[in-house]
């Protein structure tokens, strides 16, 4: 990973080879100040891939998918189906240059790996971010944070707009990072059959009440990241549904999957990402406060819990969505949250049991 300092010229050698019938998606990141130099660090991560549309490949994962769902051709659910695997029968592009351009400066960024992915650093003074940064309120009014967008600069003019944003979090301040799938989105992640349903077939369905609840948090100041085991195949139908339903944008850290891994989105061939990620979030920035919201599906209770334990003067509060029908003070959560304080953590059914939980978000 390359750090780009905004001081150096371009070098003009350096253009974009990413071709016409490339797509190009750039995920919503979270950037700091460093205080020793003050300029931004502006994390940039996109995705580059080619559409597989008559593959093998693609027909093989229908035919698959249809006899796990039971399916016939008839189905109303096929056509949801087919758009939704397009996103894990692609051809990842490697080697690929991408160049953007963010308050008119232009940047080279590090070329893209075998997956597709890339990843790099961009540095801008805080004078350019003054100028081009802009409020992550819908009214202006109730938020310090701001957002800065930036776009791909393509060989060809012609080409489909390529464009992303990055969250400029503040030092001091609360995130809720929150879970998606059980926590926001109804998934039904215990129940394979009703997994792969809600994810393939159908249009996401919210958890009632969570948007919001999430709206009036962020309007009492707090900033969002979006933490999940999703893969970021479906980073977009989950970024178009959380701006359908109302949640406040956010940052997103979702996982890579490639399809060989398994046959289902359950593959767990990195049990601890969501750990780490949670930590190395909590640890870049020393002086904010956060609320983790998970659900008790799968190991939120746990994994928050040893967060809280790590991170004690910095985690605010834990609450977990019961999905599992176990008492809210039952022997999992008593042992989970063992050494907590209990007014640290809850276990809730209904968004509306959290109405008088309040944020800390001075």
């Amino acid at each position: 990973m390359q750090i780009y300092d905004s001081s150096l010229p371009m070098k003009q050698s350096q253009i974009s080879n990413v071709l016409n019938d490339d797509r190009l998606v750039f995920f919503p990141t979270v950037g700091r100040q460093d205080h020793e130099s003050g300029q931004w660090l502006l994390p940039i991560h996109g995705w580059i891939f080619r559409q597989e549309d008559d593959s093998r490949r693609r027909a093989a994962g229908l035919a698959i998918l249809h006899r796990v769902l039971r399916l016939s051709k008839q189905d109303g659910e096929t056509e949801m189906l087919d758009r939704r695997l397009r996103a894990f029968m692609v051809d990842n592009q490697g080697e690929k240059l991408v160049v953007i351009r963010i308050a008119g400066l232009e940047y080279p960024l590090s070329p893209s790996e075998a997956n597709g992915h890339f990843m790099d650093v961009v540095r801008l003074p805080e004078q350019t971010v003054a100028i081009a940064g802009q409020s992550g309120s819908s009214d202006g009014a109730t938020t310090i944070d701001r957002w800065i967008s930036f776009e791909a600069i393509l060989p060809n003019a012609d080409a489909p707009l390529a464009a992303g944003v990055v969250h400029l979090l503040p030092d001091v301040g609360l995130s809720v990072i929150s879970d998606i799938d059980d926590t926001i989105k109804v998934t039904h992640v215990g129940q394979r059959r009703k997994l792969l349903r809600q994810t393939f077939t159908r249009e996401f369905e919210p958890v009632a009440g969570m948007a919001e609840l999430y709206a009036r948090w962020q309007a009492a100041g707090a900033a969002f990241h979006y933490v999940s085991r999703s893969p970021w195949q479906l980073y977009e139908p989950l970024a178009a549904f959380i701006a359908a339903c109302g949640f406040p944008l956010g940052a997103f850290h979702l996982r890579h999957f490639r399809w060989r891994q398994g046959s289902t989105l359950r593959a767990d061939a990195d049990r601890d990402l969501k750990q780490r990620i949670i930590q190395e979030m909590i640890t870049t920035f020393p002086e904010r406060r956060f609320v983790l919201v998970g659900d008790s599906g799968e190991r939120d209770p746990e994994v928050y819990a040893e967060i809280a334990r790590a991170f004690p003067d910095q985690t605010q509060a834990v609450l977990i969505r019961n999905t599992t029908g176990e008492p809210a003070r039952g022997e999992r959560f008593l042992q989970a949250f063992a050494d907590i304080s209990p007014e640290r953590w809850q276990v809730f059914d209904d968004p509306a049991e959290l109405t008088e939980f309040q944020l800390a978000t001075g």
